[in-house]
């Protein structure tokens, strides 16, 4: 790979430009051999490499000096990387996620209140149904029902659920999981 990559970075430069070609490609191999194969790739690049920055025949300390700074880029970008993936890995055991729901109502993620449309068909389909799909909530005044259910009706435009249910917004109101982060708080 090396003695190719050499080939490609000083056929861009005259041959007038070697005392010995022959011994040029040797003494730019013997600097690459000390690094990785991308940085030869990327130093030895008509795109990124030595001769789109040399308007003359690069030096050995040019071509060297491209391959640290390369050399040195990747060691911070290794390092960063490093650095983030210990960071979570000491967080991991920190971050408390939520245990998943069991029990009734789990599923229940659609509010159906007492005069809102549909009510009284949830309220009749909850009558004997799966416990997972639905859970009564008393202080609010109506059901919690899974959005399997309310999806299996034919779906009403949303325009038109907004018209019906715009003049039953009461302020203040929040939802299930508002209610419980409040009282586990005491606030409520």
């Amino acid at each position: 790979m090396i003695s190719r990559q050499v080939s490609i970075m000083l056929a861009g430069y005259r041959a007038a430009d070697f005392n010995d070609p022959s011994i040029a490609y040797a003494q730019f191999g013997a600097v690459l051999e000390n690094y990785s194969d991308a940085t030869i790739a990327y130093v030895t690049s008509p795109l990124t490499g030595v001769q789109s920055r040399c308007k003359f025949l690069p030096t050995i300390a040019d071509l060297k000096e491209a391959c640290e700074a390369v050399k040195e880029k990747d060691n911070v970008r290794y390092k960063s990387s490093r650095a983030v993936e210990e960071t979570l890995a000491r967080r991991k055991p920190d971050i408390n996620y939520p245990a998943p729901k069991t029990g009734p109502g789990r599923c229940a993620n659609l509010f159906v209140g007492k005069g809102m449309p549909r009510y009284e068909e949830m309220a009749e389909r909850a009558n004997g149904a799966d416990p997972k799909h639905f859970r009564w909530d008393y202080e609010r005044g109506g059901l919690w029902v899974s959005l399997v259910w309310w999806q299996d009706q034919p779906p009403e435009s949303v325009g038109a659920m907004a018209g019906k249910l715009g003049d039953r917004y009461e302020p203040g109101a929040f939802d299930d999981w508002e209610l419980e982060r409040r009282r586990s708080e005491g606030s409520v």
